[in-house]
């Protein structure tokens, strides 16, 4: 069932379809108390990479904010072009192929920004060099915390780098994984935060500078994205990143993801704690959380 989008603005507010809330709950990506900075990348059928077609409500989100936004939000280097054009048509051959997108029937695509249009998921092109791969062309609709224009044209670890303990905890592994990806194959690992507001462009850094109330809680969003790696032959990369927002709330109903939410939230690390609502608010969290986690 496709998610059902309500449109503010360009920013857009994301709303999930129901089935997709039970899904995110019953299978969270902390679950067993994962934490947020870990690869945790396994392997998919190729079948499950973008899935979906991007819905009508989603495509015209995208394309008001490549008109509003512009370089924001869709970008590339100048050395960019074969590299594009190469990743693109073949994406085109294979989406082309599945039923469900039997309805698209654009002209042959040749940058990131146009086949974008055809999915709900964010898409980064990275290329090899001497350095290790760097980002070179993307079309980012749905950022979490971070901007295009200041990672275009950096390394994985320029990428990272404002990410307090990332590097330090799977930087040297991302960069020995990609190296080895075999080509054609998909992987896929997904990540969690907690953030004030459900809007699915947000560059910007949130402000928890003010006390957080167990009450407050109610009001708070679980945000995750889905992201993909696949490599093409001679070497480019395609990153993808599909997010999805839910009211922390709905953990009401889901005992088990709230207890393994606390355990996630016990485990940590300095790094993590400090790039995240839970420096200074998890005894907050914990205490909102315990009461539903307690039925288990």
């Amino acid at each position: 069932m496709p998610s059902r989008v309500a449109e503010c603005s360009a920013a857009s507010i994301f709303v999930p379809a129901d089935a997709e809330v039970a899904a995110f709950w019953r299978d969270p990506p902390w679950q067993g108390g994962r934490t947020p900075f870990r690869m945790g990348l396994q392997r998919v059928p190729s079948s499950a990479w973008l899935a979906d077609p991007i819905d009508g409500e989603a495509r015209e989100r995208k394309v008001r904010l490549v008109a509003e936004r512009g370089r924001e939000v869709a970008d590339q280097e100048a050395d960019a072009e074969d590299a594009q054009r190469q990743v693109v048509a073949a994406m085109a051959s294979e989406l082309l192929r599945r039923p469900a997108f039997a309805r698209v029937r654009p002209r042959a695509p040749e940058r990131l920004a146009e086949i974008a249009l055809w999915v709900p998921d964010d898409l980064c092109l990275l290329v090899p060099s001497p350095d290790g791969y760097r980002l070179v062309a993307a079309s980012l609709c749905s950022p979490s915390y971070w901007r295009l224009q200041e990672k275009l044209g950096r390394t994985i670890h320029g990428v990272h780098g404002a990410v307090p303990g990332l590097n330090e905890a799977v930087g040297d592994g991302v960069t020995r994984f990609l190296e080895r990806l075999p080509v054609a194959e998909v992987f896929q690992r997904r990540n969690w935060n907690i953030h004030r507001g459900n809007h699915l462009f947000h560059p910007q850094n949130e402000d928890w500078s003010a006390p957080l109330a167990v009450a407050d809680c109610e009001s708070l969003f679980m945000r995750s994205e889905t992201q993909t790696l696949r490599k093409y032959a001679n070497g480019p990369l395609l990153f993808t990143i599909r997010v999805r927002c839910f009211p922390l709330a709905q953990i009401a109903d889901y005992p088990s993801a709230a207890a393994d939410l606390l355990m996630a939230m016990g485990r940590l690390s300095p790094e993590e704690r400090h790039a995240s609502v839970f420096a200074h608010h998890g005894e907050a969290l914990a205490r909102y959380l315990r009461a539903f986690a307690s039925t288990v």
